[in-house]
Order: C-alpha cells, then structure tokens, then sequence
C-alpha cells in the first residue's frame, strides 16, 4: 500500500463531488452494464441467503430459465418488480444497509436515483440485447413517452 496524502484526498474528493454533482445527481436514471465470467465470483446466488452479498440484498429473485451469470442489479422497488415480472434474475440493493464500498449503485441508493446494472456473462450478445431491450422497455414505460422513445 502507498502512502496517504491528507492533500491528495482532499483534492481527489473535491474532484469527486464535482463529478457526482454536475454528472450524477440531476439523473434521476443511471444504467450500467458489466461483464462477468462462466460461474464466476458473482452471480445472482452470490446476493441470496448464506451468499456472500446477502446482506447487501433487500430482495432476490432468480428466474426459473436464467443463468446465474446474467441478472439485474436495481436499487428501485419499480425496476426490481418491472424484471422480476419478466423473469429476469434481479435483485434489489437494501440501500439502508449496503456495504459503502464506493460503488456507484451505493452513491444512486442513497440519493435515491433509480439505478440498474446488466451483469451478463461475458460473450453472451444475446442475452445482453434481450436484457437491454427489457430496459429500454423500462424506460418507455416510466421515463419517456412511446412517441419520444421510436425518435432515438
């Protein structure tokens, strides 16, 4: 590990909360997406009881057809609902007790920004479209008007 600067800290923090705030905290809408590994260190088990982000976890649900590999990560009640009634494999961030670990899914859970993460195994293009096309379907429904959304 290197050496602490009180300085650096401070100016890397006044950087962040510029960044955060000119870029982040006026969206009311964030959407990342991630790759993960076959059976790899994170999975949708990986939020369910006894997993080893349990308690990171307010809600679980797996799909009965779904790979472990591929879920959605929200930290809204309506996206973890809009998902779960699809079939995805999703999980809810339980924003009042999730490990601070600098994540951007902890920062939106706190300001209460509706955040969702695609986690898909890395290659599967298909997945990653069928589970974008259900986000965009997400964003029709509660952010832009239909007649908006067929213009992008």
């Amino acid at each position: 590990m290197g050496n602490f600067s009180d300085d650096a800290f401070a100016e890397v923090s006044k950087l962040a909360d510029l960044f955060t705030g000119r870029c982040i905290d006026n969206n009311r809408l964030i959407v990342a997406l991630h790759n993960n590994t076959n059976d790899g260190g994170l999975t949708i088990k990986s939020y369910e009881k006894g997993g080893a982000y349990a308690d990171d976890a307010e809600k679980v649900h797996v799909g009965k057809k779904q790979d472990s590999d591929d879920f959605f990560y929200t930290t809204s009640s309506r996206a973890y609902e809009f998902f779960k009634k699809r079939g995805f494999n999703v999980l809810l961030q339980n924003n009042a007790r999730v490990t601070d670990d600098g994540s951007l899914s902890v920062y939106a859970g706190i300001k209460g920004i509706d955040y969702i993460n695609i986690e898909t195994e890395h290659g599967k293009k298909d997945q990653q479209k069928w589970m974008l096309t259900a986000v965009a379907e997400y964003i029709s429904a509660y952010y832009v008007s239909t007649a908006g959304w067929e213009k992008l």
